[in-house]
């Protein structure tokens, strides 16, 4: 996909966290999926021409806070800084 020919992106990132099992270690990954509107037209329908383009973030591992007594709030802290949520 040649990069002059993009005209717009509609970016969108998802956030997937993954606990684990007692004796698994916690995962966080983040995903940006961009769909790109492209300086071509479809003359059938009348619209730009769109692709999607996906991408890996951000990846953290760690061990998991729920088991090492601490709550929910504790596993969701690291997932904070990386999603960009203001500290509460």
């Amino acid at each position: 996909m040649d990069t002059d020919k993009i005209i717009s992106a509609l970016i969108q990132f998802f956030v997937g966290l993954d606990l684990g099992q007692r004796c698994d270690h916690s995962a966080l990954v983040v995903v940006e999926r961009a769909e790109l509107f492209l300086d071509e037209m479809d003359w059938v329908t009348y619209e730009r021409r769109r692709a999607r383009r996906y991408r890996g973030r951000a990846t953290r591992k760690g061990r998991n806070p729920c088991h090492a007594g601490g709550g929910p709030a504790e596993a969701v802290r690291p997932v904070l800084p990386v999603a960009g949520a203001p500290d509460s």
